[in-house]
C-alpha cells in the first residue's frame, strides 16, 4: 500500500514538472514573439525614419539649388556691372 502511494506522489510530482516545463516553454514562446514584434516595430520605423531623412536631403538639395541658382544670377548680375563700369572708365 505504501508503494502505491509514494508511486502515485512521485507520479503527481512528475506531471507537476511536466506542467511547469510546459507553462515556461509558453512564456518563452510568449516572449519571443515580443522580441519578434519589437523587431518589427523597430525595422518599420527604420524604414520610416529614412524615408523622412531622404526626404528632407531631397528637399534640402532642391533648396540649396534654388539658392545656388539666384546667388549665381546675383554674382553674373555683380560681375557684369562691374565690367561695364570698368569699360566706361578706360574710355574716358
Amino acid at each position: 500500500m505504501r508503494a502505491s502511494v509514494f508511486l502515485l506522489l512521485l507520479l503527481l510530482l512528475l506531471l507537476l514538472l511536466l506542467l511547469l516545463l510546459l507553462l515556461l516553454l509558453l512564456l518563452l514562446l510568449l516572449l519571443l514573439l515580443l522580441l519578434l514584434l519589437l523587431l518589427l516595430l523597430l525595422l518599420f520605423v527604420h524604414i520610416i525614419n529614412n524615408e523622412c531623412v531622404r526626404t528632407q536631403f531631397e528637399n534640402d538639395n532642391k533648396n540649396n539649388k534654388n539658392k545656388n541658382n539666384k546667388n549665381n544670377v546675383f554674382l553674373i548680375s555683380v560681375e557684369v556691372f562691374h565690367n561695364i563700369n570698368f569699360i566706361e572708365t578706360q574710355t574716358k
